[in-house]
């Protein structure tokens, strides 16, 4: 649950404040209440008038809170997840449906997303749902704008989140459908780079380009690119039309399946490159939702991703794939103790 989702239970002014106090962006807090950025200016003066307090410091660029400000919202946390506590059990009481705001990486947009939202539908009031890159999505919760993302971003160093580990998944490496190509699979790292062939790069400022960025640093590695973009559909296109190789996830294989025919596919060689996928949601967000989101969220991918990729994958291309759902967890604690 979100500052949205209490509306009615603050003045508009403090709702005002407190989406301020969290996006430090007089610009996004105007456009999220349909208002101009003078006009939030002018009730953030009126709400410190009232409340005798200096609330922005405004000589700071974004707008920073004062200290008197910083100890208002520590204060008033507390009261705010009671409040949006109390109000999920009203609404539970009540049988009230609640309304989702989530956001879906792109390799999750093709076939997860849909079968996702086709299972929990009934449970809900509506749903809304973005995707995009994790840099995106993190900026989306951020803003509040959604409530529920997955990323391959945990976000440790924001607080106040529920988070879990959904989803390892290997990365493969893609060639041209070409007989010289079709021993690219034993290569090493360093044989991929002298291999003759251009690497086409990830965006570097993409969730998948700072990956494979980390991996190559941290192995010292010296793969250099001159394509570089961040759209999975174009370097698969790319590699398939014979301008080079490229590092993939399946399930952006799963989503371009049509071009498997016109290419080699490959486990990348040790080390592997693996991506971890996380669901975070607001705290405010009811512990029975949220572990309602991700075991729906890891049935669909153990029941029904996982065996289409193997329809269209080798074995060892997929080994080392893991799915992590909260049922399972706990019945391994229970085996545990």
């Amino acid at each position: 649950m979100t500052h949205q989702s209490l509306h009615g239970v603050f003045s508009r002014e403090f709702e005002i404040f407190l989406t301020l106090a969290q996006t430090h962006s007089v610009k996004q807090t105007a456009e999220k209440f349909g208002l101009s950025a003078p006009s939030v200016s002018r009730l953030m003066s009126e709400l410190e008038e009232r409340l005798h307090i200096s609330l922005f410091d405004r000589s700071c660029k974004p707008m920073q809170l004062t200290a008197e400000s910083r100890w208002l919202m520590n204060e008033i946390k507390p009261g705010i997840r009671r409040i949006a506590q109390s109000l999920e059990s009203v609404h539970s009481a009540s049988s009230f449906k609640p309304y989702l705001r989530i956001g879906f990486i792109d390799s999750f947009s093709y076939d997860i997303a849909p079968a996702f939202i086709d299972r929990i539908l009934p449970q809900l009031q509506g749903i809304s749902c973005l995707t995009g890159g994790a840099d995106r999505l993190i900026e989306r919760l951020n803003a509040q704008e959604v409530d529920v993302i997955l990323t391959i971003n945990p976000c440790f160093d924001i607080p106040d989140l529920r988070r879990h580990l959904l989803l390892r998944e290997p990365s493969a490496i893609i060639f041209p459908r070409e007989e010289k190509y079709a021993s690219a699979g034993s290569w090493s790292w360093n044989q991929l780079s002298l291999c003759g062939l251009p690497f086409i790069r990830n965006y570097c400022f993409s969730g998948g380009g700072k990956l494979e960025s980390v991996h190559f640093t941290t192995h010292d590695l010296d793969i250099v690119s001159r394509i570089h973009s961040d759209s999975i559909g174009m370097r698969e296109k790319l590699v398939a039309r014979g301008n080079g190789w490229a590092i993939v996830r399946p399930l952006s294989l799963l989503q371009h399946a049509e071009l498997i025919p016109r290419l080699h596919i490959f486990r990348t060689p040790p080390p592997v490159i693996m991506r971890d996928i996380y669901v975070l949601a607001r705290s405010m967000i009811s512990s029975a939702l949220f572990a309602e989101i991700v075991n729906l969220l890891a049935d669909i991918v153990q029941k029904e991703t996982l065996p289409a990729l193997h329809s269209i994958l080798s074995a060892d291309v997929l080994e080392g794939t893991q799915v992590f759902g909260l049922r399972q967890e706990s019945e391994q604690k229970k085996k545990d103790s």
